[in-house]
């Protein structure tokens, strides 16, 4: 559940933090769709995103976003240990990254 301060939640709070950032990261008409991606991507992140610097939360982003974006037939998976060099920020574990049509059962096998 997203913390609420002054009628906005917390994942809507990040989202507008890093708006100016994300939108420098891409082209103008994707800006909006960015923010939007943002905002549900980092949803459930509110521990993590809070305890990293902003520049590597919109690489954070920004890499997911090209991930979901990216060319090719679903699904589509990518394993990737975050690095600095590689994605522009860095993480110390690994991160199973899907793009798939929506199905039920996807949460289950993914698990």
């Amino acid at each position: 559940m997203a913390a609420q301060t002054g009628g906005a939640t917390a994942p809507a709070r990040v989202a507008e933090r890093l708006a100016s950032a994300l939108a420098r990261k891409v082209v103008a008409a994707d800006a909006q769709q960015l923010g939007t991606f943002a905002a549900q991507l980092l949803a459930r992140a509110q521990a993590y995103v809070g305890s990293i610097a902003d520049e590597e939360a919109v690489q954070l982003v920004v890499a997911a976003f090209r991930f979901f974006q990216g060319p090719g037939p679903l699904p589509r998976v990518r394993v990737v240990t975050p690095t600095y060099v590689d994605e522009g920020w860095d993480a110390p574990w690994s991160i199973i990254e899907t793009c798939l049509s929506d199905r039920p059962f996807i949460v289950d096998t993914v698990e």
